[in-house]
């Protein structure tokens, strides 16, 4: 995390106040308690987007396995879209 006297870099990025106490957690708490920590579709973007720049300053290159992570969730995303129009079509031939 920054002050605001540090300068700004590349990678800099704001950081939720919500985010950030969630991240504090996580570290600072068993694992059993941070596990029970519920997280909306949002916040849990942020944390992601958060630890995987994290990840990636600290390797110092592109991680590919979070790439394949990404492009499973669109693949996901895109069956079902398929699945849901596939089913409302054979609903309207059964019809």
């Amino acid at each position: 995390m920054l002050g605001p006297e540090c300068g700004s870099g590349d990678a800099e990025r704001p950081v939720d106040a919500t985010a950030l106490r969630v991240l504090r957690a996580f570290q600072q708490q068993p694992y059993e308690e941070a596990a029970r920590i519920r997280l909306d579709g949002i916040l849990a973007q942020q944390l992601e987007s958060l630890m995987y720049t994290l990840t990636q300053a600290a390797s110092e290159r592109e991680l590919k396995s979070a790439q394949f992570v990404a492009a499973a969730r669109r693949a996901e995303a895109t069956s079902d879209t398929e699945d849901s129009a596939e089913a409302d079509e054979a609903e309207a031939e059964g019809r």
